[in-house]
């Protein structure tokens, strides 16, 4: 298995035939920067809530789930299930409601916040966001 290096979306052309030329390294998009230039080469898309933390503004999951309805027809390589920066356990409750009503046709990953070990992530959450 190759890693895959995935690394901030930008409109720097010089980065953008950087990811093209590799097989191995692709775009991370948020949901607000997720247009059509992220779905030509390889990519995937982050919740957005890290930039909100920072911004010191909510979680949008307006766009969020637009930027899904969008992604449908991009093929991401995978979709970071929303999250709660520095959230702990609270922030795997939260990500777990989230995944009972998202699709499965996207590959989800969980972003594991402060304190949260592989114990902590109950077995038939992982099935869902880890497909066989």
């Amino acid at each position: 298995m190759k890693m895959v290096v995935y690394i901030t979306s930008t409109d720097n052309r010089e980065v953008i035939d950087l990811v093209k030329l590799y097989d191995n390294v692709g775009i991370m998009a948020t949901p607000s920067d997720y247009r059509l230039s992220s779905r030509r080469q390889r990519h995937a898309i982050d919740n957005g809530a890290f930039t909100a933390y920072a911004n010191g503004t909510c979680f949008d999951d307006g766009v969020f789930l637009k930027a899904l309805k969008n992604a449908k027809q991009g093929n991401p390589d995978f979709v970071v299930l929303p999250d709660i920066v520095a959230g702990g356990k609270k922030s795997l409750k939260y990500s777990a409601v989230w995944r009972e009503f998202l699709p499965d046709c996207f590959s989800w990953y969980l972003a594991a916040q402060d304190g949260i070990t592989a114990k902590d992530i109950p077995t038939d959450m992982i099935k869902k966001i880890m497909p066989a």
